[in-house]
């Protein structure tokens, strides 16, 4: 009876085992990645604000978790990137290195580089 018992406990640890290793996050790349990456929905803003004239703060949230990758640039160029590694559902992205008085274009992006969503706003003249 006590081998039987322990038999059964070892194949019950062994299945539960098995399936806390299938509830992995996907490899990164994968089609279920990208999946669930365009599953995030954008559920408040995104906002602009803190805004000088070298800096600006954009804050958003999702649905759930997803990437904080945000491009932005001025006069349909001069684009750079401001991340935070990992995924949030709360997301805050400081851009700096801004120049006065000009009017710049943000991109909020996907993991896979997809723009998700889009705005503007103006630095003050110094």
């Amino acid at each position: 009876m006590r081998k039987l018992f322990v038999f059964m406990l070892a194949a019950a640890l062994s299945g539960a085992v098995s399936l806390a290793q299938t509830k992995k996050a996907p490899p990164e790349g994968s089609a279920r990645e990208e999946a669930l990456e365009k599953s995030v929905q954008i559920t408040s803003g995104p906002t602009v604000s803190n805004v000088t004239a070298i800096s600006a703060t954009i804050t958003w949230t999702t649905n759930k978790n997803g990437a904080t990758d945000v491009k932005y640039g001025y006069d349909n160029g001069h684009w750079r990137t401001a991340f935070k590694r990992g995924g949030a559902k709360d997301h805050s992205v400081t851009l700096s290195g801004l120049k006065p008085g000009k009017t710049y274009t943000y991109k909020i992006m996907t993991r896979e580089q997809e723009v998700r969503t889009s705005g503007n706003f103006q630095t003050p003249k110094a």
